[in-house]
This record gives C-alpha cells, structure tokens and sequence, in this order.
C-alpha cells in the first residue's frame, strides 16, 4: 500500500542525460491509477496469501472492532477489513492521489496525514494496520509511537522481507533502472524489526510473526520460517487490554 511519510531530500535522477527530480512512485498519477489492477491479475496469489496470513494473526491482538491502516493506498486492505472482516475501519494516506483513486473503490472514512503525526486523539481505535507501507518511511521509532498512542491493543505489520528471494530481485531490478517502486525503501529482516518493535514498546509487548510466499521448491503456504517474501507480525501492546478478561498467556510462537 501506499507509505505515509516525511519525504527526505533524494538525490536527483539522470535520466538519458537529464538530471530529474526523484518522485516517489504513488505520487505519480500514471502508477497510481494502474495499481489497484494489479491484485486482480499477476499479484492474485500473493494478495490471497497475504491476507490469509493477517487473518490468523489478527486475534494475538484480543478483540478488534475498530482499525486505523495507515497507508492505505487504494484501500486495498481497508476494504477487505472492513467488508470481510466486519470490523470498522478508517483509511489514512499521505498521498492526494492514492485518496482519489481509493474513492473509486470505497465510500468508506478516508483522511489525509502523516504517519508520524497521527490526526486522532489518544485511544481512538481498537488497532493500527500497516501493510507493505513501513518500509517508505524515514521515521519508523516515531511512526510505531504513534501506532501505540492512537491505538488501544495493537498493531498489525506486513513488511517486503529483506530476507528474501523477491526482495534480491527487486534491488537488481532498481540496479538495473527498471523498477521505479524501491528507490526510497528500506527492507527489513526479522531481526531487524524485532529489535525496532521492542526500542519503540518495550519488553512487555507481545510479539507472533509467521512468513507467506516463499519459493515454488518449498512446499510452504506460511510458517515461522524467516525467508518469506511477506513478513506479517501481530503486536501486542504493553497492559493493552485482553479479550473477556483472558489470562495473559505467551503462546509458542510468540517472539
């Protein structure tokens, strides 16, 4: 989906001789208005998979009835928690351009702002959702605050893994001049945003990941293999409240 993000100063592009200004790609309308097609034709299994995924770890978060996604592009991944998940949910993106072209789809609540500083009062949603967005912004420990202040239980995190075949092709492609989507991306590895969620929320939060989409040879849909493309992480917040009063009890694949 779409980042939410504090554009940093880019170095300028040469493009067959000119020297160019960077321009992320979901400010540019001619991505923008092509990319919700893309889920219904070469990225259909990744977005079943996906999203088979973050329906199982979205209970480690206790009851969620209301969500904020925050770069939520088309509304994509809005849509579906709210149409197939029943829960009420809200769509936040930075870009102009991705809140028109998600208006096509969706009637639902849209708000422009910046993931670093949230338009919503403390409290104001059961959870916070990023999806493939984490990796365009500048500020992640500023950004994962925010998520904990505006949000009651949790977060929900889907991340492009570093570690990962896709992730390889998708810097020789950006080497290549050939793949306009990860100039200004930062993939993470497990370990890496483990130790970022715990700098941002302490030894007290509650942490379960799993990983989807790895390579045809390996007969996997999703396990706790850390080699997936998509990364998917449910966290818990500290002394966030529990589902009819549940004992907290770590499950085995909590972090």
């Amino acid at each position: 989906m779409s980042p939410l993000l504090r554009l940093k100063p880019k170095p300028r592009l040469k493009t067959k001789g000119r020297d160019e200004p960077f321009v992320p790609w979901y400010f540019r309308r001619e991505i923008v208005e092509t990319y919700e097609s893309w889920y219904t034709g070469k990225g259909a299994r990744m977005d079943r998979l996906e999203k088979k995924l973050l329906r199982a770890l979205l209970p480690e978060l206790g009851e969620v009835r209301t969500l904020l996604e925050v770069g939520c592009g088309t509304t994509h991944f809005t849509r579906w928690f709210a149409q197939e998940l029943g829960l009420r949910a809200v769509g936040l993106d930075l870009s102009p351009l991705m809140l028109r072209e998600a208006r096509k789809w969706w009637d639902g609540p849209l708000v422009r702002g910046d993931a670093a500083a949230l338009p919503f009062p403390d409290g104001a949603f059961d959870a916070v959702a990023m999806i493939t967005c984490f990796e365009y912004m500048p500020e992640p420990l500023r950004v994962l605050q925010e998520a904990q202040r505006v949000a009651r239980r949790g977060l929900l995190l889907g991340l492009m893994n570093r570690w990962s075949l896709s992730t390889l092709r998708r810097r020789l492609q950006e080497l290549l001049g050939k793949n306009p989507f990860y100039q200004n991306a930062h993939f993470y590895s497990l370990p890496e945003i483990l130790g970022l969620l715990r700098r941002a929320y302490g030894p007290g939060a509650k942490i379960a990941w799993s990983c989807t989409l790895f390579p045809p040879v390996v007969p996997l849909e999703a396990a706790r293999v850390p080699f997936g493309s998509f990364l998917a992480l449910a966290v818990r917040f500290p002394d966030s409240p529990i589902a009819g009063g549940a004992k907290d009890e770590r499950r085995p694949h909590d972090a």
